[in-house]
């Protein structure tokens, strides 16, 4: 309702539409995400008052959708998108790749969880050959 800080919760939709998700990410894309962290965190200060401190940023593995985005919450906000096995903390996607290469998030092992009405649920679920 852009009047509850503690409600905020935005996204950042990365133009480049051959980053389809957080496995398609190395080092030639810190600049980027970078950009993300600071123009977005400064443009919700600048907006909302919220300061960085105040904010959750992150990627989901898998996404919701397959064109790489993140999302920037008030960590106020109860946001069941925002728990671990879901969300991936886009401080901790930049600093993985700092420390350990730049195909870290494609060689790295992924857990998550899945919803009963998720697709891949139906494939991967309870009852399947």
């Amino acid at each position: 309702d852009q009047q509850q800080p503690d409600q905020l919760y935005c996204l950042a939709l990365v133009h480049r539409r051959d980053l389809p998700c957080l496995r398609a990410l190395d080092a030639s894309h810190l600049p980027l995400l970078e950009n993300i962290r600071d123009k977005g965190t400064e443009a919700i200060r600048q907006r909302y008052g919220l300061l960085p401190s105040g904010l959750r940023l992150f990627l989901h593995y898998h996404p919701s959708y397959w064109h790489l985005h993140v999302h920037l919450a008030a960590v106020a906000l109860a946001t069941p998108g925002a728990a671990a096995g879901k969300a991936i903390l886009l401080d901790d996607v930049i600093d993985n790749i700092k420390l350990f290469g730049g195909d870290y998030w494609r060689r790295r092992t992924l857990t998550f969880q899945l919803g009963e009405a998720d697709e891949l649920w139906r494939l991967l679920g309870p009852g399947t050959d």
